[in-house]
């Protein structure tokens, strides 16, 4: 399931095999809220002129992902078919709508990939059994083990929220939605977020080149072009052969041992460098950081009110900077015969006070 913006959603119904040999989309489906035809027709208090309308959602944007889920195994059957496990989170209630509304048996399994994993120790792969004098944790604070009785209890009520026979039965078949992650990615170049595509036909053609290239590769645009009897040129074949080749290559590089492990290497890096950065430089940017004041001090200060003399007053008077005035600017009238040229400009500095030093500077 994946939603682009303003309650457009899109779900598709993926199939694999064995080790993944072959991985295809069976069935898509799209939800729409919004209709520009139709809006501004409403607006204009007029009748929406003649148009295809993909406006098919009336409810939530949390209710189209049990509902287009529904309709894709409710018309699954009129293919011969039937959709009996499928692979999801458990973020919704999508499963209980099937149960409810599917004539017939469907299984859910929960994507490891979004849950905890629970894996017991081999010697083949746990570093710690093959040499536990000389073992340092990669990924805790100067490689020591966690310790805290706390501590211990808070991990155990995590990881016993995972450990029921219930959840232990969904994770055991190790199934994962990477290839809908994948999926959405395609989408994603095809019908980004940045851009509004949901209030007409748009949005369903670029989905369904998005299953197309998924299914066929690049060469869906030529199949395309001879379903309307056009023939692609030189250059369009040219093209997808190179980005098929292109693609071919970084599948294989990205698939071996050597390059997933130096991708993990370059993630830790970059965390740890973060880190020590941002414990070294303090806090430089954060919501409201300008206004945030320290607790302690906003307590003794409102205590120590209460009966001061005038003495006292004046005395924190002098914490508070002195106001400064800004400059004024004599006022520019509008000349339609200049041309006029707006410069706009974000800064960030590490406070709002006198000592504020620039950090960021952007036009």
């Amino acid at each position: 399931m994946a939603e682009t913006k303003r309650g457009i959603q899109f779900k598709y119904w993926p199939r694999s095999g064995d080790g993944l040999i072959y991985w295809k989309i069976l069935d898509f489906d799209t939800r729409c809220k919004l209709c520009r035809i139709c809006d501004n027709a409403k607006q204009s208090g007029r009748k929406p002129r003649p148009h295809d309308c993909r406006k098919n959602h009336s409810g939530s944007s949390k209710r189209m992902e049990p509902a287009v889920a529904v309709d894709l195994f409710q018309r699954a059957p009129l293919s011969k078919i039937k959709y009996h496990v499928y692979t999801s989170d458990d973020d919704t209630t999508t499963q209980s709508h099937i149960r409810e509304k599917v004539s017939y048996d469907v299984e859910k399994q929960s994507d490891v990939v979004h849950t905890k994993r629970h894996e017991n120790c081999d010697q083949s792969w746990c570093q710690f059994k093959k040499d536990p004098t000389t073992y340092r944790h990669s990924e805790l604070p100067f490689g020591k083990d966690l310790q805290g009785d706390a501590l211990e209890a808070a991990l155990t009520a995590v990881f016993d929220d995972y450990s029921t026979d219930i959840v232990v039965k969904k994770l055991a078949p190790a199934t994962n939605s990477q290839r809908n992650e994948a999926f959405n990615n395609v989408v994603g170049s095809k019908n980004p977020k940045i851009r509004f595509y949901g209030g007409s036909e748009s949005n369903d053609f670029r989905v369904a080149c998005g299953v197309s290239q998924t299914n066929e590769g690049r060469e869906y645009i030529c199949q395309t072009l001879r379903e309307v009897n056009i023939e692609p040129g030189v250059h369009c074949i040219a093209y997808n052969k190179v980005t098929y080749m292109k693609y071919s290559k970084d599948k294989i590089r990205k698939s071996s041992i050597s390059f997933k492990k130096r991708r993990s290497q370059l993630h830790r890096n970059k965390l740890n460098s973060k880190t020590r950065s941002e414990a070294r430089e303090g806090t430089t940017y954060e919501t409201n950081v300008g206004l945030n004041l320290d607790d302690d001090s906003i307590v003794e200060l409102l205590k120590s009110t209460n009966n001061l003399p005038k003495s006292k007053f004046q005395e924190y008077e002098t914490m508070v900077p002195a106001f400064i005035q800004r400059h004024t600017q004599p006022k520019i009238s509008y000349n339609h015969s200049l041309k006029y040229q707006f410069v706009v400009f974000d800064t960030e500095t590490t406070s709002l006070g006198k000592e504020a030093k620039y950090v960021n500077w952007q036009l």
